[in-house]
């Protein structure tokens, strides 16, 4: 019985957050169709973002705090349920270009890019239609709930509420979502760690740890 649940976690529910694991990632995922949550983060994979689009089940994909260039593919997720709630943290890599539009078929989406060189945030992944995501705070803060503005900037790289407003910096930026003003005292280009994931992956750690000794 436990091994049984062992390897049903394992079909549906793979983390290899902070391995140091290195690499590009593969362009295809079928064999993960079953996936449900795909957690990659604070390794060191590196090259293009390849498009998750055969992923029927993903809830979860966190691949931040790695070193993935180029932009998101225009079907990265076309085929992630677009009704229930989903999860994508592109955090912390060197991503680029525009944020595309089919992602607007999400009803429930929350979507974190803070830390990488978005050009462009159409405002219609911002109107009525998406005042689900990101917990809601795009319902209240518009665009700069995804992403704050170029010229702007504040930690999380968006805003999530009224006491973390997108603050004006002194020197120009051409980028969306930054954490920090270019200049700033103590600012840096290496990655940022989300404590959130890294408590995570302890857990997860742990469990399939205890399954492995049964």
């Amino acid at each position: 019985f436990f091994h049984f649940v062992y390897i049903s976690l394992l079909e549906h529910f793979l983390n290899t957050i902070s391995n140091r694991l290195t690499g590009t990632l593969p362009n295809k995922f079928e064999p993960l169709s079953n996936i449900i949550s795909l957690r990659l983060g604070s390794n060191s994979f590196e090259g293009e973002l390849p498009s998750f689009d055969t992923l029927t089940q993903l809830l979860h994909l966190d691949l931040s705090n790695n070193k993935l260039t180029g932009v998101i593919p225009g079907n990265f997720l076309d085929s992630a349920p677009k009704r229930k709630p989903v999860e994508i943290d592109l955090s912390s890599n060197s991503l680029t270009g525009i944020v595309p539009f089919p992602l607007d078929e999400f009803d429930n989406l929350s979507i974190y890019l803070r830390d990488n060189k978005f050009t462009k945030l159409p405002e219609s992944l911002c109107d009525s239609d998406n005042k689900g995501w990101n917990l809601r705070d795009v319902e209240f803060y518009g665009c700069d709930a995804i992403m704050c503005p170029p010229g702007t900037a504040n930690f999380l790289g968006r805003q999530s509420s009224e006491t973390t407003p997108c603050k004006k910096c002194n020197a120009k930026t051409e980028f969306y979502g930054q954490i920090e003003c270019p200049g700033a005292l103590g600012s840096s280009s290496g990655n940022h760690l989300n404590p959130f994931f890294i408590v995570l992956s302890v857990g997860w750690a742990s469990l399939f740890s205890f399954f492995m000794c049964l």
